[in-house]
């Protein structure tokens, strides 16, 4: 955006006091104007990491990290745009030269004051921008336990099932239940039993 559209109307339209005021007040209204425009930014900086803070906990995510990096890239961009600017203002409020007129330094300081505070929120922003990649992380790794413990549970249930079938698959000829006339369903109810005595004992546990 052209951070300089409404002074070169108040220029062309001698509107206020822009055209009265000297060289030394231009250069404060530009100023100025360039610190509202990062002000703007800052807004919609703030407003996209809130919404994104909002999205990593409800859906954590690795497609996340992609926005993540586009966002850390960009306050990073407005920092290194913003300091330099800041110490040039920061200049303008302390030199001594007839271009500025005394009475003229409260607007570089007020403008000063604006630079701080974008500078501030830049800080700000880069540090939550951090513990919301730690947010990220962490939560990728409840997810991850929840699976490896979900995988666990059902290896847990199938385990004695597998130890049956072991002892009745080995096939030796004096096992007197293979040659029971109901022995194959009793040993399907046997597993059914264990399979679902696994599961209350899983769910009293509260690990399902």
């Amino acid at each position: 955006m052209d951070p300089f559209v409404h002074i070169r109307s108040r220029i062309r339209n001698d509107a206020g006091k822009i055209r009265k005021r000297g060289s030394d007040y231009l250069v404060y209204a530009l100023l100025d104007s360039v610190v509202d425009s990062y002000l703007v930014v800052i807004g919609q900086l703030q407003g996209e990491i809130l919404e994104f803070e909002e999205e990593v906990l409800h859906d954590a995510r690795p497609e996340l990290l992609l926005k993540l990096q586009t966002l850390q890239r960009t306050v990073l961009q407005l920092r290194q745009v913003v300091q330099p600017m800041r110490d040039m203002v920061a200049k303008l409020c302390r030199i001594d030269d007839p271009l500025i007129n005394e009475s003229k330094k409260k607007y570089f300081e007020d403008v000063l004051d604006h630079m701080n505070a974008v500078s501030a929120n830049t800080d700000h922003f880069r540090e939550l921008l951090t513990s919301i990649l730690e947010l990220h992380v962490s939560m990728m790794n409840i997810k991850m336990n929840q699976v490896v413990q979900l995988l666990t549970v059902f290896a847990a249930i199938f385990l004695p099932l597998t130890f049956v079938a072991g002892i009745y698959g080995m096939n030796f000829r004096h096992m007197p239940e293979l040659e029971h006339q109901y022995g194959y369903f009793i040993i399907l109810l046997l597993m059914a039993g264990l399979a679902v005595s696994m599961v209350l004992f899983f769910q009293r546990r509260k690990w399902l």
